[in-house]
């Protein structure tokens, strides 16, 4: 089942490890752990997330608020000593109202700070997850090197968390990442298999990639303990809209591609300002990795993402990761 799909070569190296994964119930956060479970299956995991879930055989999340409950997380980490420590928690709100400000500071610059400082102390490799929204869309495309200018809370916040973290820390930005469950892609894929036609923009970009690809990507950089004073970009190797990303979809799945028709975000959006290209140069992170740790090309990655949601995961964890 998912240990096929998320094995891959099971690395000796990692035995006995401990791993805490924040976040863990989210979009990449079960991922990450589906694919940590599957390849060091000795490995320990503390997967700490908003709900409890049964992420994969045998691990379920913890129940923990970092955003009210940091003291208890600190001590939890400092108990258990693990070698890892991943920090995917995050707003998922990408245009948070002014009043949520303080709420995104502190989950993505004041939490891991805190988690990185007691990584140091015990001799753990902290991975910090950022995003392709520390950028304004501007000057396209982004290499590790471009300035931040960021048009969100959301994007802000996490460029605060960068900077306090570049250093203590293994910094990832994530892109617009694809999969079933629980995201936008989730919605083209259930429109088009029943039928029903989509309007998708054809002039915003983004170097999408399969969330499973980019959790793996980021395992790989881990294993490697990259260089901490730069930023690592875990872009995947095609640029797309989403109006191209769904006719991929389509292509992939044998749906009916008129269904979906190109729209404009100024038509559909007027009071705020979106990023229109916001496409990775990741390069250096590809050069670091091992192949087994490589992004798939578009109509692959999409191909697997299918694959994997609709035949290797049992009914239950796919309900689960649906809802």
């Amino acid at each position: 089942g998912i240990n096929a799909e998320y094995g891959g070569p099971k690395l000796p190296i990692m035995e006995g490890k401990r791993f805490v994964v924040t976040g863990a119930t989210g979009f990449v956060g079960r991922r990450l752990c589906r694919l940590i479970s599957a390849r060091f299956p000795e490995a320990k995991i503390l997967a700490l997330g908003r709900k409890s879930l049964e992420i994969a055989p045998g691990l379920k999340s913890t129940i923990l608020d970092l955003s009210t409950e940091l003291d208890k997380a600190l001590e939890l980490v400092k108990s258990i000593s693990p070698h890892y420590v991943i920090h995917l928690a995050a707003g998922t709100n990408f245009n948070p109202p002014p009043s949520e400000h303080s709420y995104y500071v502190t989950l993505n610059a004041t939490v891991p700070v805190a988690l990185a400082n007691v990584c140091l102390s015990i001799g753990a490799t902290f991975a910090y997850a950022s995003t392709d929204m520390v950028f304004d869309g501007d000057n396209a495309p982004y290499d590790i090197g471009s300035k931040t200018s960021p048009l969100t809370i959301y994007g802000s916040s996490k460029v605060e968390g960068e900077n306090q973290l570049l250093g203590k820390a293994i910094v990832v930005r994530f892109p617009l990442m694809y999969g079933l469950g629980g995201s936008f892609f989730q919605v083209m894929y259930d429109k088009l298999q029943k039928g029903e036609s989509l309007s998708l923009f054809d002039d915003e970009f983004r170097t999408v990639c399969w969330a499973t690809d980019a959790a793996n990507m980021l395992l790989g950089l881990l294993l490697k303990n990259v260089d901490k004073t730069k930023v690592w970009h875990l872009g995947g190797t095609s640029r797309v809209s989403r109006y191209e990303l769904g006719l991929s979809l389509a292509e992939v799945a044998g749906f009916d591609q008129s269904l979906i028709k190109p729209v404009k975000v100024k038509d559909l959006i007027k009071d705020m300002k979106r990023p229109a290209d916001l496409s990775l140069i990741s390069t250096e992170t590809y050069k670091a990795l091992d192949a087994e740790f490589l992004p798939s090309d578009l109509k692959l990655g999409i191909k697997k993402a299918l694959e994997l949601s609709l035949i290797h995961i049992s009914e239950p964890t796919r309900q689960a990761e649906i809802s």
